[in-house]
């Protein structure tokens, strides 16, 4: 039975690469080679109800950010830039070097944060969140305060303020 090694997110499509870890004399091929990869593509929405998973970090990430997705790497999110309203993927739950994974998480509480208690709380600059509301380019509710430590995540459809 193949099992999930990696989950890539591109937009409106996910790629889930699978290994195989029969032999490869199982699988009828001549390499040697014992794993063959295995890719397959999903819609997006076959995604919306997990509430973590893992990426590759594109950047050096800091913990409790909000992350989108670019080239199928996670980099801190930037809402000063508008092409970049449909690409939030999450928060990151720990700090991450370049290359290495990082867990996602996309909906329910983020602790270790600091907060105003039941403060709404959007997309600020570098993945960080403000409970200002921003005034141009990508407003985006991401969640509210359960408490001084903990975000409720909840991320809202984006809107271009212009």
């Amino acid at each position: 039975m193949p099992e999930v090694i990696d989950i890539i997110i591109q937009q409106d499509v996910v790629e889930v690469a699978l290994v195989d870890v029969r032999p490869a004399v199982q699988l009828g091929v001549q390499d040697p080679q014992l794993y063959a990869p295995l890719h397959h593509r999903h819609d997006m929405s076959e995604i919306d109800g997990l509430e973590e998973f893992t990426l590759i970090a594109g950047e050096v990430l800091n913990g409790q950010k909000l992350l989108m997705m670019q080239n199928g790497e996670a980099y801190h999110f930037d809402p000063s830039d508008e092409a970049n309203a449909d690409k939030v993927i999450g928060f990151s739950k720990h700090a991450a070097e370049t290359g290495a994974e990082v867990a996602v998480r996309r909906v329910g509480p983020l602790e270790s944060m600091v907060l105003v208690p039941d403060a709404v709380y959007y997309a600020g600059p570098d993945g960080s969140v403000t409970a200002t509301v921003p005034e141009s380019g990508v407003l985006l509710r991401v969640g509210a305060a359960k408490d001084a430590e903990t975000l409720l995540i909840d991320i809202a459809t984006p809107i271009i303020v212009t």
